[in-house]
């Protein structure tokens, strides 16, 4: 997504993106970052975003019953 002119703000509704065996978390500001992104921020220089997703853990209880 770009946005090209200072004073812009992203638009919140933006599409939340999907990755199988991942949660969505959030948009971040730094790749691998934590820090929250601010849609209602005015951007007034070029900006990336980047989709925050969290693996799912599935845990497997046949490990738990080896004897």
């Amino acid at each position: 997504v770009l946005y090209g002119e200072n004073g812009a703000k992203v638009p919140s509704s933006a599409t939340i993106p999907s990755k199988d065996g991942y949660s969505f978390e959030g948009w971040v500001t730094e790749d691998e970052g934590d820090v929250p992104f601010e849609f209602d921020s005015l951007l007034t220089e070029e900006t990336y975003i980047f989709a925050d997703f969290e693996e799912l853990h599935v845990h497997d209880y046949e490990d738990e019953w080896t004897y």
